[in-house]
């Protein structure tokens, strides 16, 4: 991949790891969210969804307009996470 520059850097695979505990992590408070407060913050719960959408979205353009980041990095890390049988 092309945002590592070709290291082998311990601290490559400890961000990575950092990266998905951060995702796992905000995917747990959503869950726990959606069970507790879909109720009576239906709307708030809403609002902070629509929020971690739209952060994530401005995250990965901005990824892409710097050059930092190839349209092939972002390819291999989408099929590195899809589920296989």
């Amino acid at each position: 991949m092309s945002i590592t520059k070709h290291t082998r850097s311990v601290l490559v695979y400890g961000g990575s790891w950092i990266v998905i505990a951060f995702i796992l992590l905000v995917m747990k408070v959503v869950s726990i969210g959606r069970r507790r407060f879909s109720a009576s913050f239906q709307l708030a719960f809403r609002l902070i969804k629509g929020i971690i959408f739209v952060a994530f979205v401005s995250i990965l353009i901005t990824l892409l307009a710097l050059p930092l980041v190839s349209v092939r990095d972002i390819i291999v890390c989408i099929l590195a996470f899809l589920p296989t049988g």
